[in-house]
């Protein structure tokens, strides 16, 4: 990572690598940008519902992602549960509220199915 990045831009940095699997054997990535997320709301540089947010959704998406190694998927999605609690914590509108419930039900009926195999015969494609 380039070092003259400053904190916001090292979380969005770590936001593409989990996204894309790019350092998918580096399992302290997820822990380590979810502390960059709480220092970034500590400091008022984001706000709360925002960082949160976003770091729920990087990692639900990235769980539901079937192109990515199966390791990584269930790797964000064991890490989900500190965004989500933090959401709990700051979802105070009804909007927020019905988005924190919409998330929910997302995360509850991912499709965990195995990640495509580049060297199957069947195409990934139904």
């Amino acid at each position: 990572m380039p070092p003259h990045l400053d904190r916001k831009q090292r979380w969005l940095w770590a936001a593409i690598r989990i996204r894309c699997a790019l350092l998918p054997d580096e399992p302290r990535l997820i822990p380590h940008y979810l502390a960059e997320a709480d220092a970034l709301v500590r400091r008022a540089r984001i706000p709360a519902w925002e960082a949160y947010w976003r770091a729920a959704e990087l990692l639900a998406s990235t769980a539901a992602d079937r192109a990515l190694p199966n390791h990584w998927r269930h790797l964000c999605l064991d890490h989900l549960h500190h965004p989500m609690a933090q959401l709990a914590g700051c979802a105070f509108s009804p909007q927020q509220k019905a988005r924190l419930a919409a998330l929910r039900w997302r995360i509850a009926n991912l499709d965990l199915s195995s990640s495509f195999q580049l060297d199957s015969p069947d195409p990934p494609f139904d």
